[in-house]
């Protein structure tokens, strides 16, 4: 029996560093930021916004802002 909701292989998520939500990088909800040559991606515009005003402290992990 196939069980639909499954998707064999591997998935294209990557986490938000801001609230650290799992987010399908294909469609991020909240888009995506390159800083220094990395892609970032978010759940939601709050948190994109909230990463431009400090992408350092969100990429070291001294800033988290768990929603």
């Amino acid at each position: 029996m196939k069980i639909p909701w499954f998707k064999k292989g591997t998935t294209n998520l990557s986490e938000d560093l801001v609230c650290n939500m799992m987010v399908e990088i294909n469609n991020p909800p909240g888009g995506k930021v390159i800083f220094n040559s990395m892609t970032y991606y978010f759940c939601a515009p709050g948190c994109k916004i909230e990463f431009q005003k400090d992408p350092i402290g969100y990429i070291s992990g001294e800033k988290h802002n768990p929603m």
